[in-house]
């Protein structure tokens, strides 16, 4: 059976034209060579075709003209790992979920399901938001032809923070189809057969929130599978994820505490999540965060207790990897207003406005989540407005204040050391 020597994996958007298609070309050691084509449709493997070139090096030179022929006509390369590139065996036959269940500590049952509930709504939210497939055998998300590359996922934020400046003004010009275009190359979506409309794709920040997730659960996936070669035969153990311990809380004077931290704390503005009552309070224990917090954070003292609210699909990433800041020129998308650090509040609504809830499949139970954190303040400068800067020399956060920094109706704490913070517990409202 022949093997494939040279791939080429070309998508070609344009939403104004309605064309949505992808080509793939794969050169063969018999000099054949192999094209599948079509429209990018959910389950759809398109036509295939196989031809040759009896003449030496007649695959070659048939592979390029191909090529060449599709990419004079705007077809571009999609950003996406060959698939000879070495991934960690461990990772091949378990799933995020098994691996998450295996090395997440707990003597819990409890945890144990929040743990596959997480599980389930991170894939919920990628594979309901766009054309990306997930394999339940490895875990993994990707695309029709292949995982994306680290600078596809770099490129995509770029994009997504031009595509927010234009849905922030109302600007669904020839521009903005120039950036959806180029984004939907890298992260494709099933439009069926009909010409969609722009704006409808990118109508508010929500959509931008949405694909900005889904670039970050794109990422885990790539720290996932890639991985060194396999040495002397012997393969790759699961890779080691998580070095987190997670317990439900059962002391009630404990959990009654955390409430009426949380009560004592809520702003009545917050109508919104009013109706939220809290169900359960996990201790959480994220070694990497913990070491860095009690080894270098903590020294710069004026240590909170605050809130950060994240999304639902979010919470187990930060169990893997803990607290990160994101590259500068995504700060503004996820609406930071003061430069990009780590966002918390003294307010408890306020940060749970920020976690997205998710309705259990068919239960009609809205779980949300948020983590309560030790954040170590330091010397906090008060910033008159809003501003992308850093804090000035000689300080080690902001504290912007309600009615002092800008609009802010709610003071917000940014600090720019993930060692200034580590989560304590995380909560869980329905």
């Amino acid at each position: 059976m022949s093997k494939i020597t040279k791939s080429a994996r070309l998508i070609f958007v344009s939403v104004g034209s309605n064309n949505n298609k992808f080509y793939y070309i794969d050169l063969h050691d018999d000099d054949s060579v192999r094209i599948r084509y079509g429209r990018y449709i959910e389950n759809s493997n398109g036509e295939l075709q196989t031809q040759s070139d009896t003449t030496q090096p007649g695959g070659e030179r048939l592979f390029n003209k191909k090529l060449n022929e599709k990419t004079n006509k705007g077809y571009k390369p999609q950003p996406v790992l060959d698939s000879n590139i070495p991934t960690a065996a461990g990772a091949k036959n378990a799933g995020l979920e098994q691996i998450a269940l295996q090395q997440i500590r707990t003597n819990s049952d409890e945890v144990k399901s929040l743990i596959s509930f997480l599980c389930g709504i991170n894939i919920h939210n990628i594979v309901s938001n766009s054309a990306i497939k997930y394999n339940k055998d490895t875990g993994v998300f990707s695309t029709a032809s292949g995982l994306i590359t680290q600078g596809g996922i770099i490129d995509g934020r770029l994009l997504l923070s031009k595509i927010k400046d234009k849905v922030d003004t109302a600007q669904w010009d020839a521009d903005y189809i120039d950036l959806l275009n180029r984004y939907l190359t890298i992260v494709p979506r099933d439009f069926g057969r009909t010409r969609p409309d722009p704006k409808a794709l990118f109508p508010d920040n929500d959509e931008v929130q949405k694909q900005l997730s889904i670039l970050d659960s794109l990422e885990a996936s790539l720290t996932t599978v890639t991985a060194p070669k396999e040495e002397d035969g012997e393969p790759e153990p699961v890779p080691a994820l998580f070095d987190t311990g997670l317990e439900l809380l059962r002391d009630q004077a404990q959990f009654d505490a955390i409430k009426h931290h949380f009560e004592t704390s809520a702003k009545t503005e917050h109508v919104t999540i009013k109706h939220l009552k809290l169900k359960n309070v996990y201790t959480v224990e994220i070694a990497g965060m913990k070491k860095s917090f009690d080894e270098r954070g903590s020294e710069k003292g004026n240590v909170h207790r605050l809130w950060h609210g994240t999304s639902s699909a979010n919470v187990l990433s930060i169990l893997k990897s803990g607290y990160m800041l994101t590259p500068p020129s995504t700060a503004h998308i996820a609406g930071k207003n003061f430069g990009n650090g780590l966002y918390f509040a003294p307010a408890s609504t306020k940060s749970l406005q920020y976690s997205n809830g998710f309705w259990g499949g068919g239960s009609g139970v809205r779980k949300i989540y948020m983590f309560l954190n030790d954040v170590a303040v330091g010397k906090a400068y008060e910033p008159k407005n809003t501003t992308r800067d850093n804090p000035p020399k000689g300080y080690d956060s902001y504290w912007a204040r309600a009615g002092k920094s800008g609009w802010l109706i709610n003071d917000e704490v940014v600090v720019f050391d993930t060692a200034q913070a580590n989560p304590v517990y995380l909560l869980e409202f329905e």
